[in-house]
């Protein structure tokens, strides 16, 4: 029983980072149909930085509780050897989105 809900937990992650990436390419697919909109361009930006955040977050949870957890370290190193960049998106960010949805 524990094991499978370890099994579950770590694939119920892979299938998080799977969904953020979705995700954001679809906010990017979006963005591109509809003419490269100026006055999209924050929320865009948000929603990518948003969700490869987010993906990353879930990524190193994986890493981090990998069943081997050398095995683990090894491959986070291995696939991320700068560390990764990604970061919440700022609060200058989101005030500008808020503002640019009050001018729609």
């Amino acid at each position: 029983g524990g094991q499978l809900k370890k099994a579950e937990r770590l694939s119920a992650r892979l299938g998080d980072v799977l969904s953020y990436l979705y995700l954001a390419t679809s906010a990017l697919k979006y963005y591109y149909d509809h003419g490269a909109q100026k006055a999209d361009l924050p929320f865009i930006k948000w929603s990518l930085e948003y969700s490869l955040y987010q993906a990353k977050t879930a990524l190193f949870d994986f890493y981090r509780n990998f069943p081997v957890r050398p095995l683990g370290l090894l491959m986070r190193g291995l696939l991320f050897p700068l560390g990764f960049w990604a970061e919440y998106p700022s609060d200058k960010l989101s005030s500008k989105l808020a503002k640019s949805a009050m001018e729609v």
